[in-house]
């Protein structure tokens, strides 16, 4: 993400909100959305036709692990290989930033997003009929083919 990016990562981060209309995943929301840089330690954007399609962010969690957030292409971009390539590079950044995993937690329903974490070595911490933990371990062996 650019400077020139956020309004556009802004929106999309709302047209996600509406899109997941899942309020317990949005707790820190306003927070993040009122400065960015601070909120995340990375952003990644995805560009088509020059507009941004798709977002996805990595926070600092701590202990060198990056939580994953806020994954999200616009409707008529899903299904098209958005996701995977903004997945494949948050892991390669995070690893490129010195974290040591990565993980997640996203919402049962979200069935195409579980099968893309499993398909890329996400393996499931913790599962309830609310969400799911998700988490990837990182090291300068394991990159993604």
């Amino acid at each position: 993400m650019t400077s020139a990016d956020v309004d556009s990562v802004k929106t999309l981060f709302r047209d996600y909100e509406q899109w997941l209309d899942a309020k317990q995943c949005f707790a820190d929301f306003n927070r993040e959305m009122a400065d960015l840089t601070a909120a995340f330690a990375a952003i990644l954007v995805a560009e088509a036709d020059g507009a941004l399609v798709g977002v996805v962010a990595l926070k600092d969690s701590g202990e060198r692990t990056a939580e994953m957030k806020r994954l999200y292409c616009r409707p008529d971009r899903q299904g098209r290989g958005v996701g995977e390539r903004l997945v494949r590079a948050a892991i390669e950044v995070a690893r490129d930033k010195g974290f040591r995993s990565v993980m997640l937690v996203t919402l049962p329903r979200l069935t195409a997003a579980i099968g893309l974490y499993r398909k890329l070595g996400f393996v499931t911490d913790t599962s309830s009929s609310a969400e799911i933990g998700m988490s990837l371990a990182l090291g300068p062996e394991r990159r993604l083919a």
